[in-house]
């Protein structure tokens, strides 16, 4: 309410008994950078070509199937990144994933 009327833009105020405090949201500063899992899994690609998910699981020390797509494969499709071998059929036990160009 303080802050629709423009009477405290941030910072605090005591009056009496009662404390009012508002904060201005901060700005967001430089650019979107990609998670470091989608970074580690372009620079694993880079050095290898396609892969599928078993070789980037051993490669990247890891065991849980799920984990890899949530924090390494899913990012990197969404952002455009890496593209899948066989793209009308992205559960193909054949499925392979590559850098764009």
């Amino acid at each position: 309410m303080i802050v629709e009327t423009g009477l405290l833009k941030s910072g605090f105020r005591l009056k009496g008994a009662l404390a009012t405090t508002a904060w201005r949201p901060t700005g967001q500063f430089g650019t979107k950078s990609p998670p470091v899992a989608t970074i580690v899994l372009i620079r694993l690609l880079a050095m290898t070509g396609p892969l599928g998910n078993a070789e980037i699981l051993k490669d990247l020390g890891l065991k849980n199937r799920t984990r890899l797509s949530e924090r390494y494969i899913d990012p990197a499709l969404a952002d455009g990144l890496v593209e899948r071998t066989i793209s009308d059929k992205p559960t193909s036990r054949l499925q392979q994933y590559w850098l764009t160009q």
